[in-house]
């Protein structure tokens, strides 16, 4: 696992970094889950995706994934990134996987016009038009190496930066789109690992979520020693907004509300891994647990478009505590009340539509095609 440091380089200098500001746990209630309908509408044909991404508009989504009908033979396995158009299911982009590389990580362009990926044994950025499938190699791959390709990058809302770890640096690099120019660099401490970035919905922040490794000398590190740890990067200012130390379990997913008001983090293998809100714009920011919780290890995670309801998929413990299932739970996190839904197999990867009425799953293992399930009014975004 590679070693990497947190400090901001600047070209007048080392930031300091403030004091962490008091962290106050709020534990909601347990409340009883109400059987969360939802119906399906359309399955996506031709792959069977791990991983997916939705476009900001809502007019197209990607997946990476097993080709459909095809025999598993390990690295040989054919697989395919794919888009398609999801009014109708229409096929836009089909790419093999010898020309994507195996996809680990897939995101739109704010625009919508282009999907990025970056995948295990290819270096750098790859980036293709939904519209005529032409390849853009990026300018930005020249910071970049076989040996050092980035693990996560995150686009800008606004459509003007771009954050991307840069392992050969041990760092995260923050790009101008127009012209390529690195405007900053954040540089990421050892014993600490990248799990997830997003910028906030107004551009003006970047909140990184790591994971740090203990000091172990003479035993096996495994990911249940991690501890998470949470970054917010105030970009006008060049200053840290909150740093929070040493989460009760590895971080696996991160996402922020509509607002970019409210965090929300998905733990990884630990008891204590459950899903976490950070209301972290407050001058005393709350850590709030979710009632009722299931899942062991939170994959994938989304707000409706009220921010209201924080969606999240992944695996469970079940009752004998040995064995795993997976589940989708739906928090209406003020109300402290819980939904869930069961009628979807194996949800490893989630994305919600912009206006809150269509949830898209995927599973893990690859065994079933991407599906689209319409859900009721009450998650719909409010009408204008």
């Amino acid at each position: 696992m590679r070693q990497i440091i947190l400090l901001l380089i600047l070209s007048i200098g080392l930031l300091t970094i403030p004091c962490q500001p008091p962290i106050s746990v709020v534990a909601q209630t347990e409340t009883t889950p109400q059987q969360l309908q939802l119906q399906l509408v359309q399955k996506f044909p031709g792959i069977l995706p791990r991983i997916i991404s939705l476009s900001p508009c809502g007019k197209y989504i990607a997946g990476f994934g097993l080709k459909e009908g095809a025999k598993r033979g390990g690295v040989d396995t054919p697989r395919e990134l794919r888009v398609w158009a999801t009014s109708d299911g229409t096929e836009l982009l089909i790419l093999p996987k010898r020309v994507t590389g195996h996809v680990s990580f897939l995101q739109f362009s704010p625009d919508g016009e282009q999907i990025t990926v970056i995948n295990n044994n290819m270096a750098g950025l790859r980036s293709w038009n939904i519209k005529d499938g032409k390849a853009t190699v990026s300018s930005l791959n020249e910071h970049l190496d076989d040996d050092n390709s980035p693990l996560r990058f995150a686009y800008a809302p606004n459509n003007r930066l771009i954050a991307v770890e840069v392992p050969r640096k041990r760092q995260i690099s923050i790009y101008s789109i127009l012209d390529r120019e690195e405007k900053m660099a954040i540089d990421i401490p050892s014993l600490q690992v990248i799990a997830d970035l997003h910028f906030t919905p107004d551009s003006k922040h970047l909140a990184i979520a790591l994971n740090v490794y203990p000091k172990l000398t003479g035993s096996t590190r495994r990911s249940s020693d991690l501890r998470g740890r949470l970054v917010i990067w105030d970009l006008t200012t060049r200053k840290v907004a909150l740093e929070l130390n040493n989460l009760p379990s590895a971080i696996s997913s991160m996402q922020l509300s509509p607002s970019g008001d409210v965090l929300a983090i998905g733990g990884m293998e630990n008891d204590d891994s459950g899903t976490k809100l950070i209301e972290w714009r407050k001058h005393n920011p709350e850590i709030i647990d979710l009632p009722g919780q299931e899942t062991y290890d939170h994959n994938s995670l989304a707000f409706s478009p009220d921010g209201k309801f924080l969606f999240s998929s992944g695996f469970n413990k079940r009752k004998d505590q040995k064995t795993y299932e997976t589940s989708i739970q739906v928090w209406d996190w003020r109300a402290k009340t819980l939904h869930s839904a069961t009628v979807v197999q194996s949800p490893t990867a989630i994305a919600l539509s912009p206006d809150g009425k269509y949830l898209y799953t995927a599973t893990f293992p690859e065994e079933s095609q991407l599906q689209k399930w319409q859900l009721p009014e009450r998650f719909h975004a409010p009408r204008k």
